[in-house]
Parts: structure tokens; C-alpha cells; sequence
């Protein structure tokens, strides 16, 4: 099928979405919450955060099973369903009033051509997402080195006014290694930290207090830097 075929239409789920915070926030086993650089017990458990404020029917998608390059598609696939993207033959998944995993984020990559870099092999690029947003009619705005407080102070802004937003973290920077890059959607936050989306599972989500966010927003690839991506309607 021509990918013009594929464009996606809105089809709004958000009446019947669980999302945010709800039951089904499983944090991910596979990484640690970090404080100032150091390991604490990883939580389980919605009452371990209390979100000053959080977009709460933001719902997380996974990467597809068996790939370990598609945090993009799947972080895509998030912001997309949030602002009413669909397609009409892609399955719901009656559990939770949301598509199917593999199935809508599979279609998202064949739609935007995500992931991108090197063949796609190494993981999806910031212009990728910002054309794949563009191109639904909505407006996005790549930042990069604009400062750590400015980040976080424009990160927050946007999570108050309703808006996820994209975020590129380094897992390297804590595995003292360099690019172990992973998208994530940021969608809450408080005085203790940030709240994002991550791709490891079915509305899986993780808190980084906020030195260890900083840290992870540092990658040193020119250009790509404290990167975020703001979407606006």
C-alpha cells in the first residue's frame, strides 16, 4: 500500500482511554531510578509520585517486540494518540481502549519512515519527529544546548499547558559510556523531579529527580544536545 494511503486520521479515544497514571503504571525492572547518580529502590506503585502537574490521559506505547531501535516510533505513537491519531483498521485493545501495541506503532514507522538514522539501525532522529508532526497539521519545534534551567523551565511550561514532550536521554552519561540514546515523553513533573513515558513497556513510566534528568539530557552530539521536541496544535 502507497504510503499516501496510510495518512492517518483524527479518531478521538481519549473518552474511553485510561491513560496517565492509572493502574497500569508499571515502571520499567530493567533500569534504576537515580538519585544524584545513585541507585535507589526502583517503585512501583502510583502513590510514589504525586505529580504537581500531569497530563493524565497521555498513554504510553512500547517499542515493538524483539527491536531494540523503535523508542522513537513508540514515543511518536504516544503523542500521536494523544492528539487524536489514528487509523481505522488498526485493532483496539479492549484492556485499555487503545490500539494495539505493535500493531499502530508498526504503522506510525511506516508512516513517518521512523527509525531513520543510519538505515534506521541506530535509532530515529530529531528531524524525523519533527517532520512526522508536522506533516499532521500540528507544529513542532526542535530545541537543543539551550541551557539546562531554560530545559527544564521550558520542559515544565509545556507539561502544565496540556503538551507532551519529546526527550532525547543518554543512558551513557550515567553507564559512564556515551550515546545509549532513548526517547521518552515527558508528561508530569514536581518539585522532586520529571515524569516521562518510556518505551520499555505498555504505559511504562519513570520519575528522574532533577539532577539526574540534567545529566541524562547531556549526550555531546553536535546538534542533538539537551534535545527536546515541543508540539503544539
Amino acid at each position: 500500500m502507497a504510503i499516501s494511503a496510510l495518512n492517518p486520521t483524527r479518531i478521538d479515544l481519549q473518552n474511553i482511554a485510561v491513560g496517565g497514571l492509572g493502574t497500569e503504571a508499571i515502571l520499567d525492572r530493567h533500569l534504576e531510578i537515580l538519585s544524584n547518580g545513585l541507585p535507589i529502590a526502583v517503585q512501583n506503585t502510583v502513590e510514589n509520585i504525586k505529580p504537581e502537574s500531569v497530563i493524565s490521559n497521555l498513554f504510553g506505547y512500547a517499542s515493538v517486540i524483539n527491536t531494540n531501535n523503535t523508542c522513537g516510533p513508540a514515543s511518536m505513537a504516544s503523542v500521536m494518540d494523544y492528539y487524536g491519531f489514528g487509523w481505522n483498521d488498526v485493532p483496539i485493545d479492549s484492556a485499555d481502549g487503545h490500539y494495539k501495541n505493535d500493531p499502530y506503532v508498526q504503522r506510525v514507522m511506516q508512516w513517518s519512515g521512523a527509525p531513520d538514522v543510519l538505515f534506521g539501525f541506530l535509532g530515529t532522529s530529531p528531524m524525523r519527529i519533527v517532520d512526522t508532526v508536522n506533516k499532521l497539521g500540528l507544529k513542532a519545534v526542535w530545541y537543543g544546548k539551550s541551557g539546562f534551567p531554560n530545559t527544564l523551565s521550558h520542559i515544565k511550561n509545556e507539561i502544565d499547558n496540556g503538551r507532551p514532550v519529546f526527550v532525547l536521554l543518554d543512558w551513557g552519561q550515567i553507564n559512564q559510556g556515551h550515546f545509549i540514546l532513548d526517547w521518552q515523553v515527558a508528561f508530569a513533573h514536581d518539585n522532586a523531579g520529571i515524569v516521562c513515558k518510556i518505551s520499555s513497556g505498555r504505559n511504562h513510566w519513570r520519575k528522574y529527580d532533577y539532577a539526574t534528568f540534567d545529566k541524562l539530557m547531556h549526550n555531546n552530539i553536535p546538534n542533538c544536545d539537551q534535545t527536546f521536541i515541543t508540539v503544539n496544535k
